[in-house]
Order: structure tokens, then C-alpha cells, then sequence
């Protein structure tokens, strides 16, 4: 045996300094007040009656790597004693010389049993004991001795009746035990980490698999029984899931527990429930396993749901919220108690009719031994216990018989139909990580609940349904002989069934535009309603006079002319850079003029002399656009106060010596650059906000080898993505610079996988703008490459190429990686925000509703989401928060255009951009786009022409200030001039229409009119009575009619003969001389 097996030295010595340090720390708290610890570990002959797990087996396990029968260790201050067997002492002999010997307190002491008897050894065992410390207290695991004593007279046994004569009290150490077994090394997390995976790859490829292909074949059944044998086979046999690891290496925990349909008594969440032989259903089944590496036990359970009803939906959705909660308190230095204690006021705050259903266990600790009764979540749990890093734990969270009464029943077809109360179970591997972070769930399986829930009996009868459908397409198709008529290539078969179609598609059009119709006249009246309802309380445009109010403000560099500059004298020109002023000489005195009432600078041509022009601002002229803001509302101010203030409108100064003007020139010029970039900064950081102090995170998700656009620094700004508790920050590689984008300042974040572009998208619009270098920005942006966005056309590449078909392969997969990965990122940044009461989530694009369209300079591919329409890849990005739009006008709305124009009018009319358009948007895509405004609530109107929106959102304005936009205008004779609201932009259509009708309505009359029957107009529908069957008939009359003309040679003759009479002609004709040209005089 010795010389088989193998001790780590460097790992038994470091495990028993843990103990020995635990239980010199803990001694009284923990220990019982020992003075030495024995661990007597006694034989079995029947492995039945050995326990599957204990602790002092754990104990051995884990300080040796063996568990050690008929042994008894003995831990005193100073010296670890062992009396066992020849072969164990001497696997221990190798340990003895190891160098990590000297880095623990504890000297080993070997003791070998004898077949005439141990007195001796229990003599020098008892003497260490009474010698250690005060030598009264012997901890030993008392109870599980006396549940599990093993065979009559063994070594343990006989031992601790030796401690009892030698009149040593004997104290339970059951808590110290647990500590020692609770915290682990980098080994033992190892060991776990490897049993989850192990656990979670059952679960997954394993029950889940299986008990799909049991539920998707009707015909066949499986017992639970059965199921949990299965399991169990697997997880002896990890070959079969394609697992290499060391024979006898992995385990299983318990025989899997597998439980559907409930019973007499309800479904049971312990750890020690019993899987039964009933037929597993189609209702809620819950699995628990759990498979060991090398001794160490992982723990997974999920709940999956068949047919489910609404109540069991809510319920598992607040049991996820539960979970969610005790994660948060499951932090290193934590109380266990805390976890019982945060659910409990959790549900009694949020959902207190599901208190009474919570287990009385909501887990414990894992390890060697699966489940320890001392470190877990109860409500007696001892609160002096702690969490501490790499402690690993199964956290199962559950509801325990909850009721379902009959009008909770009633909404689904299957066997959940018969139950009268259900149960819900998750259950997880969790590691403890470091301090202020989250710990780290180690089983992976997804537990949402689109991953759980399963819809068979309704799709299968939708399948039924589809499937009769198409059956009776077939037996129509069959009968259909269509219908024979003459064209002019000859004969041909109208099938009745391609009309029927073509009619059906038409009607099917027709009722959804007449449905779009309906609800976008309730969504006018319903904003015209709420526009009277605000407009009644009355408003008024305060804030805009104010603004121009402050605006208006004299300048002021100097509150007096004793703080003039000393430079400024009465004879020369001079520039205060710091102030923004000039002095000007006037009459001998030096007067300031702030740089910003100065219009321009001019310096004519020279003569004899150099000249120097000053042009101000005045009232009477035109401010122009580079016209700096308050100057104008200065201006405009003394305008309208009617001239009682005079102006001066340039001064002209002349010196002989040229250098001092030009000198003064230079520097005016160079102030009012500084002036203009000022204020021109001044306006771009006006609406900047101060963000809140990023609040980092040691184990944060994080995206790397990103790049920013716009740019941080540089051409390129490459770097990598973190999410922090509060906000994400972006970190350059190279240079250090980051950026930081707060949650709350988040306003859509959008995440775009790559499927046809070379580009994965991360993207954030931002409520208040961000610096980026040195511009503001409101959109942010994160993407990678997948593959080269330009590939050398020129080479010549065939179809057959092996290297080009092997490189299709690795970008194929790359571009899957990359979505995974992305996605992953981005799902834990949501997690991370939630855990912290933040709200954030991503938007994904829709593609299926993508169109073209030029919303800056170019086509581009626009797409909506749930929340806005985006184009993420192009340059510069769109991003248009559909909430902030009030309404959507369309232009070029007419059957001759190949394109239309889109503009959104936003809420806000006084913001910098009041309207967005999309300009060339191909007319096949305006009935889904509408479809879309339509689901979304937003009203729009239509019409065949361009509108000056700039004109047009003033009158907008204007009308909503004289407080008549939301009413009808109307003459006195009662002629309608102006509809309510944005129904007014719909005035171009009627008129035009009127017009055609009244022009057009006798054709239309005399006879039928096919471009006009093919044009679909909703507001003039022709007669449903229409028959068919005379259509049918009149269009064979005119084809008859057709083919009854001349033929082909008939034709060829006529034109022959016209073309003889042509040439005849011309030869009558007399020769022409060219005509003189006239001369100009």
C-alpha cells in the first residue's frame, strides 16, 4: 500500500497548520474549550453501515488525501500523534523529512498498533493529551461515534474508553471541524471547480437531453427512476460525455434525485430526498446531482417547466429575484445567518404570501463532505459564523407546495392541469471571491426562464393545424384547371388558383392598411384630446425672455479705469489678451472696447501712410452668424428701445511708421480668434453635466482589444472595456487614457452581432454628452473587427481552393466566438447593473425590418428596435430615440416615385434640431415602416411634397403659442381651412386628389381603367360586389378582339409597301441648295 500511494507532503503540512491555527484562534468559541482535538476514525466491516459522509473521514481526507480507517489522531499544542496500522505509518513516514515541515508548529508523532494489544499506545496518547495546554478537555466527534461506532473493540472504540478512565472530559468539537472544512485552499477550489463543471455538464447534455427526447416522442416514457440511473451511469463513466479524466477520479455525490407531478405529500426540496419508480410528466420536474472530483462535491438543481400557467411563470420569476438576493449578501467577511435572514424580509416586503412555502434550508457548504449542517442557511444558524474567501457553497433557493387552484389551472392543456400545488428548486455551486466582490457561481447551466419552460401541447396542435392547412392547399391545387385563353404568343392557362392568390394577397394588404388606418385615427384624436387637455391649462415662453435677458448684460472687464493695464496710453493702440479688451487713443485718453463689439478689422492699402479701420456692431446693420451672443442680444436690446443710446460704427487711425499698426492688427486678429473659440467652447460644454465618481470593481466582466470610436487619442483608440459597479470605463492599451460612461447617463445602450457586416457593435447614446479628447460627443461606441473590411479583388481565386475554403472556415468561426463573447459581456453587464439597483439594457436591432436610406450623405442600412431606429456600423452612427418623437410626416408619397422622404418631429421643438430625415427610402418598404410607427404609437401623415421644415416648425410653434394648433380653423361659412393637431399635413394630399377626380371621373365612368384598378387607394375602394367571372369574361373579349387583327404577314406586307411609298417620295422631290448665311452688320 506504501508503496502505491503517495502523500503530498507540502499539502499535509500546510492543511494541519490551518487546523492547528484554527483551533488555537477558536479554541473556546468553537472547539468546546479543548485541549487537544482526536480525530478516532473506526473500522467497518460492512460498507453498508459505513456513513457516506463524516467528518472525521473529511478530516482525514483532506489533511492526508486518504481516509484512514482504524486510526485514531491526536492534535495537542506542539505534536500531531497517529497510532495506526504498519502500512499507514509507514505511507506517513514520507512526510516526516519533507522541507514544508519546518513551516508548521506541529511535529508528527507515529504510533503503530499491535495485535497484543495498544495500552501502551494509549498510555503515550493519553500523557500528550494531559500534557497539552490545561489537560482536562479531550474534543472528539461524539456523535457521529455513537451513530456510526463501526465493529466491536476496534481501535477507536477501545481508545476512547481509555480517555475515559483516565478522567478526561470529553467535549463535541463538531464546529471546529466544520470551520477546518469549510475553508479552502487553492487546491481544494481546484477540485471543486472541476466537480461543478462536472455536475453542470450532467445536467445539461445529460437530464436535459434525455428528457427532451422523452417529452418530443409522445410514444415514449421514462420513471424517474429510471432517469436518475442514467444520470448516475454517466457520471461514473465521464468517458461517455467526453471527459478525460483519471480512472476513479469522479463520482457521484447521491444517487440523482429526479421529481415530477408532485404526490400525496407534495414534491420534497431536501438534500436527502428519494427518487420514486412513478412515470416522469409533462408538468414541473426538478432534477438535483451533484458529481465529485477526488473526494470534493459539486451541487447543481434546476426546475423545468411543461405547459406552464401564468401563476408558475410569476412564481419562478420571483424565485430568480430571491436568488439574486442572497447572492448579494454572499460576500467575503459576510454572515452566513444573513442569507435566511435577507429572503425572509425579502419576500415579506415583496411577496409575503410566499413566505410560508420557503424551505427550511436555502444550502450549506460543499466539500469533501457534500453537506455540512453546521455552515448553512437556516434560520439557526450560528450569526458568529463568517463567510471567508474560497469558501464554496450550494446555494439551493426554492418554494416549497405552492398551491394551484382551478382558475390557475385553466389557461393551459396539459398535465400541470391536474396539480394541486407545485414546487420550484435552483440550486448552485458558489465560491466566495474576494472582498466587495460578488461570488462566483461555478455552475453554468442557464436557469432563465425561456431556458426551463417548455410550450409542447400548444405546438403541437399549431403543427396540426399547419399541417391541415397545407393539406387542403393541395387538394385545391389539384382540382385547379384553370381557365384557357388567347394571347398573342398563342394559347395560355390562367390558373384559378394564381388569381385567387393575387386576390387574396390584395385583400390581405388592403385590411392591414385599413387596420393601420383605423388605429392611426385613434392615435390622432387621442393627441388632439391631450393636446386641448394641456393647452386648456395654459403656458408661456418666460424662460426664452429671461434668457435673452442675461444675455443682454453690458460687458464689464475693469470696475474702474485705475485698474487699466499700465501699458495703455492716450498715443498708441494697445491689446489686453487676459481682459479680451482694446485700448483705443481718443482725444489723448485710452478707451477700453471689448473685443467682442468689434465686427471686423480691415487695413486698406497703403499711401504715404498706414491706415487702420475698426468696424463695430451696430443696430442698424446686419450682425451676420459669427456675431458672438451676447453682442447680439445687446444690439437688439438698444434696437428696440428705439435709439436712445448712440453707437460707433468705425474708427480709422493713421500713422506714418507701419510697424506699430500692423503689430495692433495682428493682435486684434489673434484676440478675436481666442474670443470666437472661447465662446464657440463656452456653447459645446454649455450642456455638459459633472458625472458621478466611477466606483470600480477587483473582478469585473471586462471586453478587451476593443476600439473606440470616436477616437480617444490618436487615429485609433484601442483598449479594453470594463464594467464597474456604477459605469463602464474604457482604457487605452498604450497611452493609460480612459473614458468613463455612468449607468444613469446611459440612455440606449445597443448591442449589434456581426451577420453580413465585418464589424461587432457595442454602442452607447448617452442623455448628457461626454468629452472625448477634445469634442463632445453623445454617441459611444465599442467595436472589433471580425474580418478585413477590404479583400484584393485582383487576385485570382478559384471556387475549389482548399486555403480559401479552410479561411471561409475560420472567419465563420471566429465571427461565432466573437458573438458569444460579446453577448456574454454583455448579459453580465446587465447582471452587474441589476446587483446594484441600476437599470440598464441592451437593444438589439431588428433585421428583419431593416431598410435603405441616406440620413447624412450616403445609403446606408437603418434598423429599429425596441426603443429607437439605428444604423451602427456606418460613420457617423444614428441613433433616434423613438420616445422623443411626437410625429413622422412622409414626403414623395405618390405611386410615380421610386423613393420617399421620412421626417421625424420631435417633442422638444426648441431643441438645436427639431426634425431628422431620411431621405430615399425605396417605396416597397413604406408599408412596413408604417406598421412599425403604428406599433410603436406614433402618428404619422403622408403627402407629395417637400416641405421648408424650418418654415414649417416655426408656424408649428407659433401655433401652439396663440393656443390654436389642437383646433380645427374654420370660416365663417364653415369651410374647413386647417385640420386639428398634424392632421393639416395631410392638406396636400385631398386637394391633388380632389382635383384628379373631378378631371378623371367621366373615363372612369365610360370604362374601366386597369392602371387605375391596380393602383391601391384606400379612400376609394372599388365595390366588393365586383363579380370575378365578368371580369374574367370582358378580358377575354379583349384579347379575342386582339387576336382577331392582322397577323404578322400581314404587317410585314403594310410596311413593305409604306416603305416603297416613302422612297417614291423623295425621288419626286426637287434637289435643295444649301441657304446662304447671313452676314451681321
Amino acid at each position: 500500500m506504501a508503496a502505491e500511494l503517495h502523500v503530498d507532503a507540502d499539502t499535509f503540512w500546510s492543511r494541519l497548520a490551518r487546523w492547528h491555527s484554527l483551533w488555537s484562534r477558536s479554541r473556546e468559541q468553537h472547539w468546546g474549550g479543548a485541549d487537544a482535538v482526536c480525530l478516532a476514525l473506526p473500522k467497518f466491516d460492512d460498507e453498508q453501515e459505513r456513513p457516506t459522509y463524516s467528518k472525521s473521514a473529511a478530516m482525514s481526507r483532506s489533511i492526508v488525501g486518504y481516509e484512514l480507517s482504524s486510526t485514531v489522531m491526536l492534535l495537542t499544542k506542539t505534536e500531531l500523534h497517529v497510532l495506526s496500522g504498519e502500512k499507514k505509518c509507514a505511507l506517513l513516514e514520507g512526510v516526516q523529512g519533507a522541507a514544508a515541515a519546518a513551516s508548521c508548529p506541529v511535529k508528527l508523532v507515529l504510533h503503530r498498533t499491535s495485535k497484543g494489544g495498544n495500552d501502551v499506545a494509549f498510555g503515550e496518547l493519553i500523557k500528550a493529551a494531559k500534557a497539552s495546554l490545561r489537560g482536562a478537555r479531550l474534543g472528539i466527534l461524539a456523535k457521529e461515534l455513537e451513530n456510526f461506532p463501526g465493529v466491536a473493540g476496534n481501535v477507536a472504540l477501545a481508545f476512547l474508553d481509555a480517555v475515559d478512565k483516565a478522567g478526561l472530559q470529553k467535549v463535541e468539537v463538531n464546529v471546529g471541524c466544520a470551520a477546518v472544512l469549510a475553508e479552502k485552499d487553492s487546491g481544494s477550489v481546484d477540485h471543486l471547480k472541476k466537480a461543478a463543471v462536472m455536475s453542470n455538464k450532467v445536467m445539461k447534455h445529460v437530464f436535459i437531453k434525455t428528457m427532451e427526447e422523452v417529452f418530443d416522442d409522445s410514444s415514449r416514457t421514462k420513471t424517474h427512476s429510471e432517469m436518475a440511473t442514467e444520470i448516475d451511469e454517466k457520471i461514473e463513466d465521464p468517458s461517455k460525455l467526453g471527459i478525460k479524466v483519471p480512472p476513479g477520479s469522479i463520482d457521484s455525490c447521491f444517487f440523482p434525485i429526479v421529481q415530477s407531478g408532485g404526490s400525496e405529500s407534495g414534491f420534497s426540496l431536501k438534500a436527502s430526498a428519494q427518487t420514486d419508480d412513478n412515470t416522469m410528466t409533462e408538468d414541473v420536474v426538478i432534477c438535483s446531482l451533484g458529481a465529485s472530483f477526488k473526494g470534493y462535491c459539486g451541487h447543481i438543481a434546476r426546475t423545468f417547466c411543461i405547459d406552464p400557467v401564468p401563476k408558475v411563470q410569476s412564481t419562478y420569476a420571483t424565485l430568480l429575484k430571491l436568488r439574486a438576493e442572497c447572492l448579494t449578501v454572499m460576500t467575503n467577511g459576510g454572515k452566513l445567518a444573513d442569507v435566511h435572514i435577507r429572503a425572509k424580509e425579502f419576500l415579506a416586503k415583496k411577496h409575503p404570501a410566499l413566505a410560508k412555502h420557503l424551505p427550511r434550508s436555502l444550502g450549506f457548504s460543499l466539500g469533501i463532505e457534500f453537506k455540512d449542517s453546521v455552515y448553512s442557511f437556516t434560520a439557526k444558524t450560528d450569526p458568529q459564523l463568517r463567510f471567508r474567501k474560497d469558501m464554496v457553497f450550494s446555494l439551493s433557493v426554492g418554494f416549497q407546495d405552492v398551491p394551484l387552484s382551478a382558475g390557475d389551472r385553466k389557461s393551459t392543456k396539459g398535465p400541470l392541469k391536474k396539480l394541486e400545488k407545485f414546487s420550484l428548486l435552483v440550486a448552485d455551486t458558489v465560491r466566495i471571491a474576494e472582498e466587495g466582490s460578488l461570488p462566483d457561481v461555478l455552475t453554468k447551466t442557464p436557469c432563465q426562464w425561456t431556458d426551463v419552460s417548455y410550450n409542447i401541447l400548444n405546438d403541437a396542435d399549431q403543427d396540426e393545424e399547419s399541417e391541415d392547412g397545407e393539406g387542403d392547399e393541395e387538394e385545391e391545387e389539384e382540382a385547379d384547371e384553370g381557365t384557357r385563353v388567347k394571347t398573342a404568343a398563342g394559347v395560355a392557362t390562367v390558373l384559378k388558383s394564381r388569381l385567387r392568390e393575387r386576390n387574396v394577397v390584395a385583400d390581405e394588404v388592403t385590411a392591414a392598411r385599413q387596420k393601420r388606418m383605423d388605429k392611426q385615427t385613434r392615435l390622432h384624436q387621442a393627441k388632439i384630446d391631450k393636446g386641448l387637455r394641456d393647452q386648456s391649462r395654459g403656458g408661456g415662453g418666460g424662460a426664452a425672455e429671461e434668457e435673452e435677458e442675461i444675455l443682454a448684460d453690458e460687458f464689464a472687464s475693469y470696475p474702474s479705469s485705475e485698474r487699466f493695464p499700465p501699458d495703455a496710453n492716450g498715443s498708441t493702440i494697445h491689446v489686453d489678451m487676459e481682459r479680451e479688451c482694446i485700448f483705443l487713443p481718443i482725444n489723448g485718453q485710452p478707451v477700453p472696447f471689448h473685443i467682442s463689439t468689434i465686427k471686423n478689422v480691415v487695413m486698406p492699402d497703403p499711401d504715404r501712410s498706414t491706415y487702420l479701420r475698426i468696424n463695430f456692431y451696430t443696430p442698424g446693420q446686419a450682425l451676420g452668424k459669427d456675431a458672438p451672443k451676447q453682442m447680439a442680444a445687446i444690439v437688439d436690446r438698444h434696437k428696440q428701445q428705439g435709439g436712445e443710446y448712440a453707437f460707433i460704427k468705425e474708427f480709422t487711425f493713421r500713422c506714418v511708421e507701419q510697424r506699430g499698426l500692423n503689430k495692433a492688427f495682428r493682435e486684434i486678429q489673434e484676440l478675436r480668434k481666442r474670443s470666437r473659440q472661447r465662446e464657440a467652447r463656452q456653447l459645446e460644454e454649455a450642456d455638459l453635466v459633472v458625472q458621478a465618481k466611477l466606483v470600480k470593481m477587483r473582478d469585473c466582466p471586462r471586453l478587451a482589444d476593443l476600439e473606440m470610436r470616436p477616437a480617444l487619442s490618436g487615429r485609433k483608440s484601442k483598449g479594453n472595456l470594463e464594467a464597474h459597479s456604477n459605469g463602464l470605463r474604457f482604457v487605452v492599451t498604450k497611452s493609460g487614457e480612459s473614458v468613463d460612461m455612468m449607468y444613469a447617463n446611459i440612455k440606449h445602450a445597443l448591442f449589434q452581432p456581426c451577420k453580413g457586416e465585418h464589424l461587432i457593435v457595442i454602442h452607447f447614446n448617452l442623455v448628457h454628452p461626454i468629452m472625448v479628447g477634445k469634442k463632445k460627443t453623445q454617441d459611444v461606441q465599442f467595436i472589433t473587427e471580425v474580418v478585413e473590411a477590404s479583400e484584393d479583388v485582383n487576385a485570382r481565386n478559384s471556387v475549389y481552393d482548399p486555403d480559401e475554403y479552410e479561411q471561409e472556415q475560420r472567419e465563420r468561426k471566429m465571427r461565432k466566438k466573437l458573438n458569444l463573447k460579446f453577448k456574454d459581456f454583455v448579459m453580465r453587464v446587465e447582471d452587474v447593473a441589476k446587483q446594484h439597483d441600476l437599470k440598464l439594457e441592451f437593444d438589439m436591432p431588428y433585421r428583419d425590418l431593416a431598410f435603405q436610406g441616406a440620413h447624412h450623405r450616403e445609403m446606408v442600412t437603418l434598423m429599429p428596435s425596441i426603443n429607437c431606429l439605428c444604423n451602427l456600423t456606418e460613420m457617423p452612427p444614428f441613433v433616434l430615440s423613438m420616445r422623443e418623437v411626437d410625429h413622422v410626416h412622409f414626403e414623395r408619397c405618390s405611386m410615380g416615385n421610386k423613393n420617399f422622404d421620412m421626417v421625424f418631429v420631435m417633442k422638444n421643438l426648441n431643441q438645436p434640431t427639431p426634425t431628422r430625415m431620411i431621405s430615399a427610402i425605396d417605396m416597397k418598404d413604406i408599408d412596413e415602416i408604417q406598421e412599425w410607427l403604428s406599433n410603436q404609437d406614433i402618428t404619422y401623415t403622408g403627402g407629395t411634397i417637400n416641405f421648408n421644415w424650418k418654415n414649417m416648425i416655426t408656424t408649428i410653434k407659433g401655433l401652439l403659442e396663440d393656443g390654436v394648433f389642437w383646433e380645427q380653423e374654420v370660416e365663417e361659412n364653415g369651410e374647413l381651412i386647417r385640420e386639428p393637431g398634424y392632421l393639416f399635413l395631410n392638406a396636400d394630399n385631398g386637394d391633388d386628389e380632389g382635383e384628379d377626380e373631378d378631371e378623371d371621373g367621366e373615363e372612369y365612368e365610360a370604362g374601366s381603367d386597369d392602371e387605375e384598378s391596380e393602383d391601391y387607394d384606400d379612400e376609394d375602394d372599388e365595390d366588393d360586389d365586383f363579380d370575378e367571372e365578368e371580369d374574367e369574361s370582358e378580358f377575354d373579349e379583349e384579347e379575342e378582339d386582339d387576336a382577331e387583327g392582322q397577323d404578322w404577314d400581314e404587317l410585314e406586307a403594310e410596311a413593305i409597301a409604306s416603305d416603297r411609298q416613302k422612297e417614291d417620295w423623295e425621288r419626286q422631290q426637287p434637289e435643295e441648295r444649301p441657304a446662304k448665311k447671313s452676314r451681321r452688320r
